[in-house]
């Protein structure tokens, strides 16, 4: 699994906006009664914050701005549409912005592409990525 990231300033992007994606595979698992829970946050201090089996984090906002300067959308291309924030449409991200998905039996995906894109400049998507989040609980 490659773990590179796809930056563009592109003509029509501003020179001093950018955005970092990280593609990914991100599962959480419960044993004994009890939900599981994995989610995915762009968060507005420019971090993402994966909670899985193995959490992730990293620093989404690589160039200049703040993070309501970005819009940001997830697209589910398999499994379920995830929980939390809104899904195919572009969201500002003036507030944290998340996916999730919970199980309480058996095992629930939602994989699908997330964009980041300047606000102003909405025709150049900054950074674009694949990613699954999964849930497997029982009880």
């Amino acid at each position: 699994m490659s773990f590179a990231a796809r930056t563009f300033t592109g003509i029509d992007a501003s020179t001093s906006l950018g955005a970092y994606l990280k593609a990914g595979s991100y599962a959480a698992l419960s044993t004994s009664p009890a939900y599981a829970v994995c989610s995915w946050t762009a968060k507005t201090d420019g971090d993402v914050a994966v909670s899985a089996i193995f959490p992730d984090a990293y620093t989404w906002l690589i160039g200049s701005g703040v993070s309501s300067d970005y819009q940001i959308r997830f697209t589910t291309t398999a499994g379920i549409n995830p929980a939390g924030s809104s899904v195919g449409v572009w969201l500002l991200i003036s507030t944290n912005i998340q996916w999730l998905v919970t199980s309480n039996a058996g095992q629930v995906f939602s994989t699908g592409t997330i964009e980041i894109r300047e606000a102003a400049v909405p025709n150049t998507v900054l950074a674009s990525k694949q990613v699954t989040i999964s849930a497997e609980g029982s009880l």
